[in-house]
């Protein structure tokens, strides 16, 4: 049985895409993400979303000028701080670190740079869990991607044994990690920094 961590995200509506196209690639390292479409219309935290919050491992909360006097965002915020799960605020502006939320370390998150945000989340997921293999034989982080070249269809276990500082390092360097299909030899390749797929090559 694989171990997947739950993830929620809580953000303003406005901010919709932006968190998308920071945090979806960690769902690639086996994290289960939850990011609300729509906030309620009125009213307290409906309960499928205080169930979702309970039931995370890590809570992060998006704070934007978008979301800075969300009463949404603010009641989450106040709820997941209650039930203690890892918290890691995505924060626009240092001066949005305050409340609740403001002993807690934060990412700075510049909207022009989206890959070394969702870098950085992964260097605190990494840094904050214990390794998420279940015994001797699988590695302590890894992608998991089933092949599809041809009729292949072989489940591969992409094992990442390279450091964030090494990572960052071959992203700087506008270079890309890739594996090879332990089946049938197609190449996958992926951004460094944040393991989204950039494109495959076929066995010769």
């Amino acid at each position: 049985m694989i171990m997947v961590k739950q993830v929620f995200v809580s953000h303003a509506e406005a901010d919709l895409d932006d968190v998308k196209r920071v945090l979806s690639p960690i769902q690639n390292l086996l994290f289960d993400l939850t990011i609300a479409i729509s906030e309620p219309e009125a009213g307290r935290i409906p309960a499928t979303v205080m169930k979702q919050i309970s039931n995370s491992d890590v809570f992060i909360p998006v704070l934007t000028h978008n979301s800075k006097d969300s009463q949404w965002v603010n009641q989450e915020i106040g709820y997941a701080t209650s039930q203690r799960p890892t918290i890691i605020p995505l924060f626009e502006d240092d001066s949005m670190l305050k409340g609740l939320i403001g002993d807690y370390k934060g990412i700075k998150w510049d909207k022009y740079n989206s890959d070394r945000a969702t870098f950085e989340v992964i260097t605190m997921l990494r840094r904050n869990f214990e390794p998420l293999a279940l015994g001797p034989l699988m590695p302590d982080w890894y992608l998991k991607l089933q092949c599809d070249y041809g009729t292949c269809n072989w489940e591969n276990t992409f094992s990442i044994d390279r450091s964030q500082e090494e990572l960052w390092k071959i992203y700087e360097e506008n270079n890309i990690i890739s594996w090879n299909c332990e089946n049938c030899g197609t190449e996958y390749r992926f951004n460094p920094a944040t393991f989204e797929f950039e494109g495959a090559t076929e066995p010769g």
